[in-house]
């Protein structure tokens, strides 16, 4: 069913549908503990560790959302 086809079979009293693009943002946080000499070479560090293992090497810490985003499509 396309747009013009809602549009014509609304009543008079009801407002024509519209197409929306609803997004949902989660996010995760995740921790690897490790040894450095600085906050910079621990970051390097676990940047390393995610380049070659990957997300899986991390352990997760906890979850959530920051709600709804809706957006009309053009």
């Amino acid at each position: 069913m396309n747009d013009k086809t809602l549009a014509a079979t609304a009543t008079a009293d009801e407002k024509p549908l519209k197409s929306y693009r609803v997004k949902l943002y989660i996010w995760n946080i995740h921790e690897l503990f490790v040894d450095a000499p600085s906050e910079e070479d621990a970051e390097a560090q676990a940047r390393r560790t995610l380049d070659v293992y990957g997300p899986e090497a991390f352990a997760w810490h906890s979850s959530g959302d920051e709600g709804f985003l809706v957006e009309e499509r053009e």
